[in-house]
């Protein structure tokens, strides 16, 4: 670096393109954490010209940058790297970069099931690319389209299917004029992901074919491989298991063969989700531990947690306690390193299943207890059954341990609304 400096800037700027393209070169293949170190490496180098021509650069590093973070979920570093992107195109004027950090906000938002600052980020975005009356010509109809898609896949993990309907409608529209079948065919996958959750399977299935239809035809394999899974899936909720299979298998030799071993990984997973279905217990705990070694090795921690989880769920079904609860113990602790708000109370809960069947009433307490106030607090997704956990302790402990227990952990009494819910709980009248 020292000697392309001293050589002028045409051997400076040869410099930046080749380790720009090792950088890209490296997220081709998923090597996440050598692209931000090579993209760091070349934002550093930037930053020290103290020069304000660069500026243009180095918004487009911190992009980059916000996009390995994202897809690291490392999402604090995410939203600065896109921060500081934004503050560069916002003072130049260049609205319509500006408006694709907002995009990226957006997703880095709905990756955190912050719904409402997802929307907020999408929208500013959309504003910018519909507007066709500025100076400064910002709009774009192809870009409001991907960012109708996002909207629509908000709504769709929100659970309102008819506006993500809506929204992916407008973006197929927009798509269908420009003749881009890609992107048509990436709605009609988002059609059958929205049809799957109506449980409309024979509807799903005919959108994932007519995706899966435009892949194979353009020879892009990673897609197709793609649609395969979600066949995979949709085949395996119907019990069909050999389908299943079948699919699974297509598109992992797809993922092999192009090296991405995260979607390899992902496959395995489902693999072992399945055969843990079919009670194949031994099969489950193959699969899912390739998964997890392929995580351990990427460093994928967060998608390990999963494999942890899944693992602690089958050595609880062989009643092998002990063992389930050191699984359980590993993914809490990472999902609790990512605040993942969502899984944290789940697996809170499943620890607290192991210690009843342990008979630790008092510590299995705690662990609802935990996950109840993180549940509230939070998400407001497994409150119903934490509640019915909560009055299984109540009649084994009874009102005394129960209500001591209870102020040990929350620091005040049961009382209320909640204390109402987990007396008339049904599994407190049996």
């Amino acid at each position: 670096m020292k000697e392309a400096k001293e050589k002028g800037n045409d051997a400076f700027d040869l410099w930046m393109y080749l380790r720009n393209n090792e950088a890209n070169e490296a997220l081709e293949i998923n090597a996440l954490e050598k692209a931000r170190e090579i993209y760091q490496k070349i934002l550093d180098e930037l930053v020290a010209l103290e020069n304000p021509l660069v500026n243009d650069g180095i918004a487009t590093l911190n992009n980059n940058l916000g996009n390995v973070a994202m897809e690291l979920r490392d999402f604090v570093q995410a939203t600065a790297h896109y921060q500081i992107a934004l503050n560069i195109r916002n003072k130049s004027g260049d609205f319509h970069r500006a408006a694709g950090i907002y995009h990226n906000l957006g997703r880095v938002e709905q990756l955190q099931k912050h719904f409402d600052q997802a929307i907020y980020y999408s929208k500013k975005a959309l504003e910018i690319y519909e507007d066709n009356k500025n100076i400064y010509k910002t709009g774009d109809a192809y870009k409001a389209a991907g960012t109708y898609y996002q909207l629509g896949d908000i709504a769709r993990e929100q659970g309102q299917l008819k506006e993500s309907l809506d929204y992916s409608q407008k973006a197929f529209n927009i798509y269908n004029k420009t003749g881009n079948l890609h992107d048509i065919a990436r709605i009609y996958y988002q059609f059958g992901n929205i049809a799957y959750l109506q449980e409309k399977v024979d509807k799903a299935r005919d959108f994932y074919n007519k995706s899966l239809k435009i892949y194979e035809d353009a020879k892009d394999w990673y897609n197709t491989a793609d649609v395969y899974v979600q066949l995979g899936t949709l085949t395996q909720r119907q019990h069909q298991f050999d389908d299943s299979v079948a699919y699974y298998k297509k598109a992992l030799k797809i993922f092999e063969d192009i090296k991405n071993w995260d979607k390899v990984a992902t496959v395995y997973h489902q693999l072992g989700i399945m055969s843990l279905q079919e009670q194949q217990f031994k099969e489950a705990i193959n699969y899912c531990q390739q998964s997890l070694n392929i995580r351990e090795d990427i460093q994928d921690w967060y998608k390990a947690a999963d494999d942890y989880c899944l693992l602690g769920i089958i050595a609880q079904i062989e009643q092998q306690f002990e063992m389930a609860m050191t699984y359980y113990k590993k993914s809490l602790e990472i999902f609790q390193q990512f605040k993942d708000w969502y899984k944290i109370p789940l697996t809170l809960r499943e620890l607290g299943n192991v210690l009843e069947n342990l008979l630790n009433w008092n510590e299995a307490m705690k662990m609802y207890i935990q996950a109840f106030e993180l549940d509230i607090e939070h998400e407001k997704k497994w409150i119903n059954l934490l509640i019915k956990d909560l009055a299984r302790m109540l009649n084994q402990l009874g009102e005394n341990q129960f209500e001591a227990i209870w102020r040990e952990i929350t620091g005040e009494d049961c009382a209320g609304e909640i204390r109402d819910a987990i007396w008339s709980a049904p599994d407190n009248l049996k």
